[in-house]
């Protein structure tokens, strides 16, 4: 945007101080106007049939669509949707496109009158500004208007589910089945594994679609491998599940919410009896959906991790949980490994035992694996990219060199005069 402004300013410098050479250049630009006008109505047609949606962006809205309304009613929306935004898209192209030829052409007839000495050059400016400025302010129209929040607050309010989930103190997920697993509403008390937003980590994503619905006991079309590991305490849905994992605990009939106990639900962090190591994507997702594997005494692993004992005596309690740190206290009698459930992200979360780094494996696809030594411990899990500090430093560098370059700039200019 600087340095757009900046060009603009040398061109308006140089009609003004070539007034009288202009001809051949406005000869010039007024061809390639037309020229461009010309091919632009020619390739209407072409222009129309352009995608106009990114290809991740069509994958999201697709994957929205069916994890809310289910395969087929998902598929025939999301292409519906599609359509418009694709139609839509194209509508405010060929709007823009004839708004820039039209403020082209008076910017050219504008130059013109100056030329041939019809206005005077302060004339000349102040049209040039007023229409500049009318022109930014249609613009910036689109973006600075109904800056009130648009959601209703009474979404939010607390229904019978969210008051018995909030007064239970320990840390937790929920999983609404159905069409609640995309609504956002729920973020705003509870930590679900629908998450907040459309768009997921890649591996997060790929748990959903393969995994998360796969059917391993032969009754739901849950899988409980991968709920349990979740650390999912509480499933929401609209109607009863037949299901001796699940036990009743009330029914919202304002809501039509039923809420259930996963009684097999897994902790925030547990020790394993023994290492898989898998390092091939699919074959992992395999594992992750047979009924054999227990992610309680198991965790897949993609590297070696080294030599690990099982613990008889542990003691895990979480002492701090923040957005981007987490504390566990923690006591083993042997050298262990520990599963995390929280989601693997390696581009940012650090381990530390006792201060010191230690690495973060990932542990059944999605969550972390730290070895445990023998003895009492304290883990700590932080948020520290690399890149923000270097990115930061780096900014103000930049910022340093252009203060000094205008200073050094403005003293060159005062000594000179």
């Amino acid at each position: 945007q600087f340095a757009v402004v900046v060009l603009a300013a040398f061109g308006i410098r140089y009609i003004i101080k070539n007034r009288e050479n202009l001809k051949k250049i406005l000869k010039h630009s007024l061809i390639g106007l037309v020229v461009l006008f010309v091919i632009f109505q020619l390739f209407q047609d072409t222009l129309q049939n352009m995608n106009f949606v990114k290809e991740n962006e069509q994958q999201q809205i697709v994957s929205s669509y069916i994890q809310h309304y289910g395969q087929n009613k998902g598929v025939n929306y999301a292409r519906q949707y599609l359509q418009d935004l694709r139609q839509e898209r194209f509508e405010m192209l060929h709007k823009d496109s004839l708004r820039f030829f039209l403020i082209a052409t008076v910017f050219l007839l504008l130059i013109w009158l100056f030329s041939a000495k019809k206005i005077s050059k302060y004339v000349f400016l102040i049209v040039l500004l007023v229409v500049s400025t009318a022109d930014l302010l249609q613009i910036d129209k689109r973006f600075l208007t109904n800056l009130e929040s648009n959601y209703n607050i009474n979404e939010f309010k607390e229904n019978r589910v969210d008051k018995y989930l909030l007064g239970d103190e320990e840390i937790f997920r929920i999983f609404p089945l159905g069409s609640e697993f995309s609504q956002n509403r729920w973020a705003y008390y509870h930590q679900t594994i629908g998450g907040y937003h459309g768009a997921k980590l890649k591996r997060y994503q790929k748990i959903i679609d393969e995994c998360l619905y796969t059917n391993i006991d032969g009754n739901l079309p849950i899988n409980w491998n991968v709920v349990n590991m979740l650390n999912v305490k509480y499933i929401i849905f609209n109607q009863k599940i037949p299901s001796d994992r699940l036990e009743y605990v009330l029914f919202d009939r304002e809501k039509q919410y039923a809420l259930y106990k996963n009684t097999s639900y897994l902790p925030r962090a547990w020790f394993v009896e023994d290492l898989e190591l898998i390092r091939d994507e699919e074959e992992i997702i395999q594992r992750l959906n047979s009924s054999d594997f227990d992610p309680a005494k198991i965790a897949i692993v993609e590297e070696m991790v080294g030599d690990i004992k099982i613990p008889h005596e542990t003691e895990v309690s979480l002492s701090k949980f923040e957005l981007h740190e987490l504390e566990f206290e923690i006591r083993t009698d042997e050298k262990g490994f520990l599963t995390i459930s929280e989601i693997y992200y390696p581009a940012g979360w650090k381990a530390f035992i006792d201060g010191k780094e230690v690495p973060i494996y990932a542990a059944n696809y999605i969550l972390r694996g730290v070895v445990i030594p023998e003895g009492e411990h304290i883990l700590q899990l932080k948020f520290e990219p690399e890149i923000y500090d270097v990115s930061l430093k780096i900014s103000l560098i930049g910022i340093l060199i252009v203060v000094i370059l205008l200073l050094a700039g403005v003293y060159w200019r005062i000594k000179k005069r």
